[in-house]
């Protein structure tokens, strides 16, 4: 349920956070009641209710369904010790059963992601899918391990340009932002209802990005930019524009597409060798072959590529796993 990091986090920050980042309910329950001698009290109902309905819980709400269904579990294993169920909790709950028949399966919701870093605790609140079909509407492993070397190694990327080819709903862009402080940060992506989401989870974020595509814009960090980029259409003119201003490319779970990777690495090698930039891709190794024909196609496009090593940084999200994620670091080889 927690990583090494979160271990001393006490019962009531564990189940704050766990609800936040909307991680699986039952495991979670399972949890609080072999961990707290008060979870079955009536006073700790009342608070369990009162926590859903704190400032981040409201303005970032899950799903009903996902509320509805922390309260059932919840319910269910107090059923199981015969205790007092507290009227207000199964007040909420019924309210919850009215409306959740109500709410699209598929709208898109709030996880909200706290990251420790720099001695301080931050939320980042980040718009997802239900549907983990939407692949760049949903957080990945890759990028919650960019959005660390983001986060641990911000020299990698202070006062640069940045370019972030596959943004998805924006979690490595917010972290390189904000905990990095480049010198402009454009982010891309391939659709443009993926960009609509990130920059509304860069506005929730208080980083009120300029769209280049939409012609919407809220300029108080103007270097903050988003970008329509398709790896399979790029032009000339694309690369000129995406070279123009370009120290640094970063990217996150671009490799899961054999059909791409060819794409990819030609795109990388273009825009590298004209920019003398490096590249940081994060991969999560589902499909080995995959990843080695990666390799292959940066071998032959006459790049040069190595593994960043990541055991020595801290893990700064709570669900962050890095099993059979590498970051491999890019440059051009001519």
């Amino acid at each position: 349920l927690l990583n090494s990091n979160y271990a001393m986090d006490s019962v009531w920050e564990q189940l704050l956070w766990a609800y936040r980042a909307r991680e699986p309910v039952r495991p979670l329950w399972r949890h609080v009641a072999s961990v707290s001698q008060h979870w079955t009290d009536v006073t700790f109902q009342e608070d369990v209710i009162k926590m859903m309905e704190d400032t981040l819980n409201v303005r970032y709400a899950p799903l009903l369904g996902y509320a509805r269904r922390f309260l059932k579990v919840y319910l269910e294993l107090l059923d199981e010790r015969r205790v007092d169920i507290a009227d207000i909790l199964m007040d909420r709950l019924v309210k919850l059963d009215a409306r959740v028949g109500h709410q699209e399966p598929r709208d898109l919701f709030y996880c909200i992601y706290r990251v420790r870093a720099k001695g301080s605790t931050d939320a980042i609140p980040v718009r997802v899918s239900p549907d983990f079909s939407d692949l760049g509407l949903n957080v990945w492993d890759a990028g919650l391990t960019l959005a660390e070397l983001a986060i641990h190694k911000p020299m990698i990327f202070e006062g640069k340009h940045v370019l972030e080819i596959g943004c998805g709903v924006g979690l490595t862009g917010v972290c390189v932002a904000r905990y990095a402080t480049p010198r402009t940060l454009t982010l891309t992506d391939y659709q443009p209802r993926i960009l609509s989401n990130t920059f509304a989870v860069l506005t929730a974020n208080d980083l009120h990005p300029v769209h280049l595509d939409l012609a919407v814009s809220a300029p108080v960090l103007p270097h903050v930019k988003l970008s329509l980029l398709d790896i399979e259409k790029i032009n000339e003119e694309t690369l000129c524009t995406a070279t123009r201003e370009c120290d640094v490319i970063v990217g996150a779970d671009l490799t899961y597409d054999p059909h791409l990777m060819q794409c990819l690495a030609h795109v990388l090698a273009s825009i590298l060798a004209r920019s003398h930039a490096v590249a940081y891709i994060a991969a999560k190794m589902r499909n080995e072959t995959t990843f080695l024909n990666f390799l292959h196609d940066l071998d032959t496009t006459g790049l040069h590529y190595e593994s960043i090593p990541t055991h020595d940084m801290p893990l700064a999200f709570r669900s962050s796993d890095r099993q059979d994620v590498v970051i491999l670091c890019i440059t051009w080889c001519p």
